[in-house]
C-alpha cells in the first residue's frame, strides 16, 4: 500500500493491518502522500476523531461521496517494482518464505522467482481469518523444518544488536557473526566498527550489504561508550574506495549511488564537528549551548538523541587531543 499511494500520487492510503498479531487484532494503517508514515501528531489527531461521537462528524453525501474502483493490476505493479529494485539477478538463491496467510501469500513468489530465486512458500493460503494463526513471526516452527529441508547453510550476521541478531538461532541454521577479512559463503568480509565494535559489511561481487553501517535513509547512530566516531569515519571511508554498484542497508531501500550517499554521510559528519569546533572556541561549553550551535536544526523531540550524538562527537576529539583544556578536563571526569 505504501508502495501504492506513492506510484498513484494518491492523498493517501488506507490498509487492513494484523501486524504479526491474528484476525482479532486487525486494525487500520494510514499512509501519508508519497506513502510514508504519518506524523505522531496527525496520528493522534485522526484517533481523537475516531473516538469523537460520529454525530459531530461532517459528512458527505451523493456524488460528493466519490466513487470506487478496483485497482486490478496493482499487486502486478509491486511485484515488477519488487523485482526492479533487487540489486542483482537471485539466481542460485533458495528462500524460504513464511508469508504468514497474510498480504505476502499473493505477491512473495511471483517477486522471489521474478528476480531469479528458488522459492518455497509456507502458510500462503489466506482465507480471511487464518493470518498469523500458529504461524508468521511468533511460530517458527515451520520455517524451521523448511531451512532444515531444504539445505539452508546458514545465517550470517553484519552485528551482534539485537534487532539483527536475536532471532537469527530460532531458525535452525548455523549463524555466524564474521571477522574483517573473513570469507563466508558467497560473501567476503569487511570490517567496519563505529556503530558497534563488531560491525561488519558483506561483499558479493560489488553488491554491498551494509546492515546498520550506512542506512537507506536517515543516519546512523553512534552511541558514546559502545560506538566509535572516529572508527565509523574510518569505516565509511573504506567502503568509499571499493568499487560498489548498490549498498543493501539492513534498514530502509537499496541505495544506487553508493559514492555519493558515503560522501553524503562523511560530510555531514564532518559539518557538524565544524560547528561543534567553532561552538567550543567561542566559549560554549553546556550542553544546551553545544547543541544550539551544531544541532540547531534537530526537532526537540530528537534532543534527545543530539545530546547522545554530541557527547561521541566529543569523545572523538578528546580521543584526538583536540578539545579545549577545560572542557577536556571535564570529559575525563565523566
Amino acid at each position: 500500500m505504501a508502495f501504492l499511494t506513492a506510484e498513484l500520487g494518491a492523498d493517501f492510503g488506507v490498509v487492513l493491518s494484523a501486524s504479526h498479531n491474528p484476525m482479532p487484532d486487525n486494525g487500520i494503517k494510514l499512509f501519508a502522500a508519497g506513502g510514508h508514515k504519518l506524523p505522531d501528531e496527525v496520528e493522534d489527531r485522526i484517533e481523537s476523531l475516531v473516538t469523537t461521537s460520529f454525530d459531530e462528524w461532517v459528512r458527505p453525501t451523493g456524488a460528493a461521496i466519490g466513487r470506487v474502483s478496483d485497482l486490478a493490476d496493482g499487486a502486478a505493479r509491486y511485484v515488477r517494482h519488487l523485482i526492479g529494485a533487487t540489486p542483482r539477478p537471485l539466481g542460485g538463491l533458495r528462500v524460504v518464505v513464511d508469508c504468514a496467510n497474510g498480504a505476502a501469500s499473493t505477491v512473495a513468489a511471483d517477486a522471489y522467482r521474478g528476480a531469479g530465486a528458488e522459492v518455497t512458500l509456507i502458510h500462503a493460503e489466506p482465507d480471511g481469518i487464518n493470518i498469523n494463526d500458529n504461524c508468521g513471526s511468533t511460530h517458527l516452527e515451520a520455517v524451521r523444518a523448511a531451512v532444515v529441508n531444504d539445505g539452508i547453510e546458514g545465517v550470517v550476521l553484519t552485528h551482534s544488536h539485537a534487532d539483527h541478531s536475536e532471532g537469527a538461532g530460532l531458525l535452525g541454521a548455523p549463524v555466524v557473526l564474521p571477522n574483517d577479512g573473513d570469507e563466508v559463503g558467497p560473501f567476503r568480509v569487511v570490517g567496519t566498527p563505529g556503530h558497534s565494535p563488531d560491525s561488519v559489511c558483506l561483499l558479493m561481487g560489488r553488491v554491498c550489504f551494509t546492515g546498520d553501517t550506512v542506512l537507506g535513509q536517515g543516519s546512523v547512530f553512534i552511541a558514546p561508550g559502545e560506538g566509535s566516531l572516529s572508527a565509523y569515519l574510518d569505516s565509511l571511508r573504506r567502503l568509499r574506495a571499493l568499487d560498489l554498484e548498490v549498498l543493501c542497508p539492513g534498514h530502509g531501500p537499496c541505495v544506487w549511488d553508493p559514492a555519493a550517499k558515503l560522501d553524503e554521510y562523511i560530510s555531514h559528519r564532518l559539518e557538524r564537528e565544524r560547528k561543534l569546533l567553532e561552538a567550543l572556541a567561542s566559549g560554549a561549553r553546556s550542553e544546551n549551548e553545544l547543541l544550539d550551535a551544531a544541532w540547531s536544526d534537530v526537532p526537540d523531540h530528537l534532543r534527545g538523541a543530539a545530546a547522545l550524538t554530541l557527547a561521541a562527537h566529543l569523545e572523538k576529539l578528546a580521543e584526538e587531543g583536540r578539545l579545549p583544556e577545560d572542557h577536556q578536563h571535564d570529559n575525563d571526569e565523566h
